[in-house]
């Protein structure tokens, strides 16, 4: 059976988002930088293996702006909630649940589309009973699929991820062939 499905990858700028589809594809296919709106456009990565294919899409940082540039790049993140089998919402390890993510959580509870929280960046946490305090936050705020702590830059845990979210795509089709 050969499963296929779209990921849209989303979340503040600086969450890891374009390090997390340079680790799955094992190249450098999107820029990664420490200064935020680096990824300004949709960016497509296909992980492809045996049994599964998966275009996944890098989005820009959302956040809310108040330029037009910042707007549209949110906007741009957001409407790709509706047309894939599965999100990927980003959040540093390091950082408080914050307002604005609780607000993005609620922009796209309308889509109906299956929700992994992702922890990234967790080879930087220290006080674990404070990252536990806030993921429980976030569960509290909207249902999620799953819930992940991955360390995207080294590796940790993103081949568990995968495996997961090959269980929760349909079968299908391959929609490029290797070549």
């Amino acid at each position: 059976m050969f499963k296929s499905g779209f990921v849209t990858i989303i979340g503040e700028p600086n969450v890891g988002k374009s390090t997390f589809l340079n680790q799955v594809l094992k190249q450098k296919v999107a820029i990664v930088s420490d200064k935020p709106q680096t990824t300004r456009d949709l960016i497509n990565g296909i992980y492809t293996t045996e049994d599964c294919q998966l275009v996944f899409i890098d989005t820009p940082g959302i956040h809310h702006g108040t330029t037009k540039l910042g707007k549209y790049m949110s906007a741009a993140a957001l409407s790709t909630v509706k047309a894939v089998d599965l999100v990927l919402y980003f959040v540093n390890a390091y950082e408080d649940v914050k307002p604005e993510n609780l607000a993005i959580l609620g922009e796209i509870q309308p889509a109906k589309t299956p929700v992994f929280l992702i922890v990234n960046k967790i080879d930087a946490i220290k006080d674990f009973p404070r990252l536990k305090e806030n993921i429980e936050l976030y569960k509290k705020a909207f249902a999620f699929a799953g819930v992940f702590a991955i360390g995207a830059r080294d590796d940790i845990n993103v081949s568990l991820l995968l495996e997961d979210i090959k269980k929760l795509m349909p079968e299908g089709p391959m929609f490029l062939s290797r070549g």
